[in-house]
C-alpha cells in the first residue's frame, strides 16, 4: 500500500512543468510508454497528463516567471529612491 498521502495534482504538474524547462525535455516525455508505467507503479493516484496539457503547463509556469521578474525588474528604480526610515528628509 501507498500509504495515506494524497498527490496534491495541481503541485504534481507544476513540478513536472518546471522538470520539462529545467532540463529540456521533450514535451511527449509525459507520453512515454515506460514513463507512464514508472509513475503508475510509485503512486497509482497521479494523473499523467497528454502532452498538449504539459505545453500549457509549461507556459503558464514561464508567463509566471516571466512576470516575477518583470514586477521586480519594475519595482527596482522605485525601490533606490526610497529613503530608509532611520534617513530623515533633511539629513
Amino acid at each position: 500500500m501507498f500509504g495515506t498521502r494524497k498527490i496534491n495534482q495541481k503541485v504534481h504538474r507544476k513540478l513536472l512543468a518546471r522538470a520539462i524547462i529545467k532540463h529540456g525535455l521533450p514535451f511527449n516525455f509525459v507520453e512515454y510508454e515506460g514513463i507512464k508505467e514508472w509513475i503508475k507503479y510509485i503512486n497509482p493516484e497521479v494523473d499523467m497528463k497528454c502532452r498538449n496539457t504539459i505545453v500549457l503547463d509549461v507556459e503558464k509556469e514561464y508567463i509566471e516567471e516571466r512576470d516575477k521578474k518583470l514586477s521586480r525588474s519594475c519595482l527596482n528604480p522605485i525601490s533606490k529612491r526610497v529613503r530608509p526610515k532611520d534617513q530623515g528628509l533633511f539629513q
